[in-house]
């Protein structure tokens, strides 16, 4: 059983949208002071699971740090008296270029915020301009520079790839300028196309083209062993750290199926074997907790089958793999007898290692993760 649980705290204000991103945001700063009060009110009224204690607090967004550094210090002092933060807990906040000031970092690095993640997204002009983002190169070095300055010595950055036309001499230079950043840590996602943003209407009408599987595929073999060769090898399939140490230990949490509660409209908590998520929109969020009602827009206890998908699909996803012996307690049976047919096959393609206790998939294998997570979750057993 676990210890430890992580919080995350969901900002949902932007000063724009991305093109790209689906996420529940905002544009209304003016809201900022309402939803303060909600989240700590919403922090006071959720009981810690099983009495345990915080070794992650996350800030995520939309654009955490539009947050002044006197806000943030009022959220973990609300934290820390409902629950306690350990005093080696990691706490992480999302900055974006051109939001933020030397005097607000050197705050929140005194004040206990010990991570930094910066979504850059992209090193070239013109594609920051494609995606929407708010911010240009030069902002984004001078965003840095400003954090490294203030004391920050556990950064990481977000590029995207995978965008329309992008092959792997372009990736392989934008890669190339993101390590000159000398980060500690970088998350780097292939663009993901939603339906319902401008970027997924100018896909439907023809306006740009999506890369295909194969192309897809490439990048992301290209992807993983560049990174590997670069010193900063991939321990999820989105993420790459230059030691173990400076690996996202909030989001390592989401993989291995820790507790965590999370704050705001539109958060998300896991509560083993319970999800749930708040509502989506803030003035809902905030009249909800004005008047002591839960803001929960879904709850749902998985059953066996659905946490034995989560199982694979979140096991897989990581370098270390699936933890057998974790799985064969969870779900009674044996892993090697009752799936070796499915093993031996992906094995045999060279998708799929197992040994140590675990079972990972190659880098060859990791280009289809959904097809054999779904081959595994669909096997007959016993």
């Amino acid at each position: 059983m676990p210890e430890t649980f992580g919080v995350y705290i969901h900002v949902p204000f932007c000063r724009s949208r991305c093109r790209y991103c689906d996420f529940y945001s905002t544009l209304d700063e003016t809201m900022i002071s309402r939803w303060m009060d909600g989240v700590i009110r919403e922090i006071a009224l959720s009981p810690a699971p099983d009495s345990l204690s915080v070794d992650t607090v996350y800030f995520g967004g939309g654009t955490p740090s539009l947050l002044g550094s006197r806000d943030v210090e009022r959220l973990l002092g609300a934290v820390d008296l409902n629950y306690g933060i350990g005093p080696d807990a990691e706490i992480t906040l999302e900055a974006n270029p051109g939001t933020v000031s030397l005097e607000q970092l050197k705050h929140l690095r005194a004040m206990g915020v010990n991570r930094l993640n910066f979504g850059l997204q992209s090193l070239d002009d013109r594609a920051l301009a494609f995606l929407g983002r708010g911010h240009s190169v030069a902002e984004a070095k001078n965003a840095w520079d400003m954090a490294r300055k203030a004391g920050f010595s556990n950064m990481g950055l977000d590029l995207i790839y995978g965008l329309p036309g992008q092959g792997i001499g372009e990736w392989e230079k934008e890669l190339g300028k993101g390590l000159c950043f000398e980060p500690e840590h970088l998350s780097l996602y292939m663009l993901s196309i939603e339906e319902d943003t401008p970027m997924g209407r100018d896909l439907a009408l023809g306006r740009i083209k999506a890369p295909d599987e194969g192309q897809v595929a490439d990048l992301l073999r290209f992807t993983l062993n560049f990174m590997d060769d670069q010193g900063y090898p991939w321990y999820e399939v989105s993420n790459f750290a230059a030691a173990p140490g400076y690996q996202s230990r909030h989001n390592l949490g989401y993989w291995e199926k820790k507790p965590y509660i999370g704050f705001g409209p539109a958060a998300h908590s896991w509560l083993p074997p319970v999800r749930r998520s708040n509502v989506s929109d803030l003035g809902l969020y905030a009249d909800l907790i004005r008047e002591g009602k839960t803001p929960l827009d879904m709850e749902e206890e998985l059953d066996s089958e659905a946490m034995r998908l989560e199982s694979f699909y979140l096991g897989f996803r990581t370098r270390k793999g699936l933890d057998v012996a974790a799985f064969d307690d969870a779900f009674g049976g044996d892993f090697f007898r009752d799936y070796s047919a499915v093993l031996d096959s992906f094995e045999r393609k060279g998708f799929i290692d197992c040994g140590g206790g675990f079972c990972r998939l190659t880098v060859k294998g990791m280009v289809f993760l959904d097809t054999i997570t779904l081959a595994f979750c669909c096997h007959e057993t016993g």
